[in-house]
């Protein structure tokens, strides 16, 4: 699987983890290291806590868009009382 979007991360990485796990059955009691561009490495213990490093920063996101809408959603049912009562004020 690509990455085709922001929502596609964790799943990717989920699928990295799988096949990085069936890797490391047959090196055991070896691990596969994954060298980086930078020149250091990264074990499959690493990258799950990258994932849910990931999935955490994610879930925030999602819980924050989620009370900016349900906070939206209150301004607008004050500001219909509001106009309702200016309506009847004038």
């Amino acid at each position: 699987m690509a990455i085709t979007s922001n929502a596609s991360y964790i799943p990717t990485m989920n699928e990295f983890i799988a096949h990085w796990a069936q890797c490391n059955a047959p090196l055991s009691p070896d691990d596969l290291v994954v060298r980086l561009p930078t020149n250091t490495t990264r074990t499959l213990a690493q990258f799950t806590t990258l994932r849910n490093t990931v999935q955490t920063a994610q879930n925030e996101v999602q819980n924050t868009l989620a009370a900016l809408e349900i906070a939206r959603g209150n301004i607008y049912l004050k500001k219909v009382a509001l106009m309702d009562h200016f309506a009847i004020f004038t």
